[in-house]
């Protein structure tokens, strides 16, 4: 996953780069390769100190975000996670597989429908979504330490409106907390 997302950043500068020296990129866009820079370093940071993170459990740095998301959202349907992770249903189904061989999920039922099948922690699985919770808890506020209020402010405001524009321009997936997941009906789903 990591050297999947180090690809499409790579692939993302080199087109702005090469973009730059044929002199078709508009000027805002000029203004803003500082932005996007920045953007793309703090994600590789953080994707990096995730994986450290992930590490130290002994799982996958995949498992540690399904995991942790299980933690924040509670039981969810495959379906809403694979949106909430960005990937095809298959693609979760694998991963939530190597999740349950490992004692860490479960599945149940939903009270209100006993056909739709719900993700859930198991007692480990929820230790250890705690302990990555904890530590990453850890590093923000370590990293808020070397922040003014004004920086932090400044940061949530600019986070929040590139993350809006985000969700704007990819209205199909929705990570907002109790928001409608917009999963198209292919295969009679």
């Amino acid at each position: 996953m990591l050297y999947f997302i180090k690809v499409i950043i790579l692939f993302d500068i080199l087109n702005i780069m090469e973009s730059k020296q044929k002199g078709l990129v508009v000027e805002a866009a000029v203004d803003n390769a500082d932005l996007r820079t920045s953007c793309i370093d703090f994600v590789l940071e953080y994707v990096g100190s995730s994986r450290k993170e992930a590490a130290l459990e002994k799982i996958p740095m995949r498992h540690s975000f399904v995991l942790r998301a299980l933690l924040k959202y509670g039981p969810r349907p495959v379906t809403d996670m694979a949106a909430r992770m960005s990937v095809s249903p298959a693609t979760i189904s694998s991963m939530l597989d190597e999740l349950f061989e490992g004692g860490l999920l479960h599945r149940e039922h939903s009270i209100e429908d006993r056909r739709r099948v719900l993700v859930s922690l198991t007692a480990r699985g929820r230790r250890i979504a705690e302990r990555l919770e904890a530590r990453t808890a850890a590093r923000w506020i370590e990293l808020e330490k070397n922040l003014s209020p004004p920086d932090i402010a400044a940061s949530i405001r600019v986070l929040s409106k590139i993350t809006s524009e985000l969700r704007r321009q990819n209205p199909k997936r929705t990570i907002a907390e109790g928001a409608k997941i917009n999963v198209s009906k292919r295969g009679g789903r």
